[in-house]
């Protein structure tokens, strides 16, 4: 009787740590399908003008990877090809940039 208590109270504690570490996820993604250029809650209206932006962008349907400096948000963007980027990580693994 008092292992299935323990069984029960184990199991329970494992589904709150799951809905835990998921409820952040399930904000994002309800939270994405706002229709207003800033996010807010309660959303005004429905849109998946979000996902169509993402999914328009050249960088994505070309599969092209993009680099920017994080601390000049406004500055260029340097965009590489998938062979580009892997030639690149390769000389770094060689220290070709030491």
């Amino acid at each position: 009787m008092i292992g299935r208590l323990y069984d029960g109270a184990f199991r329970g504690l494992g589904w709150a740590l799951y809905a835990f570490m998921l409820a952040p996820l399930v904000c994002v993604v309800l939270v994405s399908f706002n229709a207003d250029a800033v996010q807010s809650f309660p959303p005004r209206g429905l849109s998946l003008q979000w996902y169509w932006h993402a999914l328009r962008q050249p960088s994505f349907v070309d599969g092209a990877i993009a680099v920017r400096d994080s601390k000049d948000r406004g500055g260029p963007t340097l965009v590489y090809t998938p062979d580009e980027w892997t030639a690149f990580l390769a000389g770094v693994r060689d220290g070709e940039f030491d």
